[in-house]
């Protein structure tokens, strides 16, 4: 497998800071893409790649990425799967939205993180879409992600790490075209 460094092809000045959760996320562009890269320590980067290699065995679309080192450190690098008409929010959001909208106190996460399962997820989106299809399409999604969790030992998804992609013309997808559009040409 191949390494980018992309200590040697990005202006460092340029790099944008994107805190999400507990490692640093950078946005940058390379030829008028943009590009994230987030630090990952040597052991997760193991377990990521071994991840990816049983999605793709098993044909369940995933965010194509590759091991890159920024600022002498190692993490992965993928295209953004977002065009430019495309929304986006996380699930974090989502949860947010639906149980703290008329609540005045301010957001406390251990709460927000309890609410990490299929039942008040489901009460959320049919909260946020009319369509009963959309609502199940989304579902079926996220509950294939819970299984594809359990299957590889992932433990540490958090409300943070999906996102739901609401396109140009009303159609509503969660991670359907990552492999199509992350693709990492340099």
């Amino acid at each position: 497998m191949k390494i980018v460094n992309l200590d040697k092809q990005i202006d460092k000045e340029k790099l944008v800071p994107n805190f999400k959760g507990s490692h640093n996320i950078y946005n940058f562009k390379i030829d008028n893409d943009i590009y994230y890269f987030k630090e990952v320590p040597n052991r997760e980067l193991v377990m990521e790649m071994i991840s990816k290699s049983i999605a793709f065995l098993l044909g369940i679309p995933y965010l194509k990425e590759s091991i890159a080192i920024l600022n002498d450190k190692y993490g992965l690098l993928s295209k953004s799967y977002l065009k430019e008409n495309d929304k986006s929010y996380n699930l974090h959001n989502l949860m947010q939205n639906y149980f703290y909208e008329y609540n005045d106190e301010l957001l406390d996460y251990k709460k927000l993180a309890s609410l990490n399962n299929l039942e008040d997820t489901w009460f959320a989106l049919e909260d946020r879409y009319e369509d009963e299809d959309i609502v199940k399409s989304l579902m079926d999604d996220i509950t294939n992600i819970f299984m594809f969790d359990l299957l590889i030992g992932e433990s540490d998804r958090t409300l943070r790490n999906d996102e739901i992609i609401t396109k140009f013309n009303k159609r509503i997808n969660m991670f359907k075209e990552y492999e199509k559009r992350t693709s990492i040409s340099k």
